[in-house]
């Protein structure tokens, strides 16, 4: 088991990423990564639901749904480190 000191732990970072019409229905594709400190912790990729009509249109649907991911995440982390500095 890999341990983090707190400084590393309180970073959380959130990567997203789209690609426009890459399937052969012409859906876009959705893409996550989040790292706690140099950690990745959640990975998802997912074809996208609705179709979309050009690029920036893909990548805000991707930010729209996987946003709440990295907030989940973060909010989970947070009490961690506050915890771990009063120690």
């Amino acid at each position: 088991m890999q341990s983090h000191s707190t400084d590393e732990i309180k970073r959380v970072e959130m990567f997203i990423d789209a690609s426009f019409a890459s399937h052969h229905d012409g859906a876009g594709h959705s893409a996550l990564v989040t790292l706690v400190g140099t950690t990745a912790t959640i990975l998802r990729s997912s074809k996208q639901k609705i179709r979309t009509k050009n690029s920036p249109e893909t990548e805000l649907v991707a930010l729209s749904d996987l946003y709440f991911v990295g907030l989940w995440l973060h909010s989970f982390y947070n009490p961690l480190v506050f915890l771990s500095r009063s120690q």
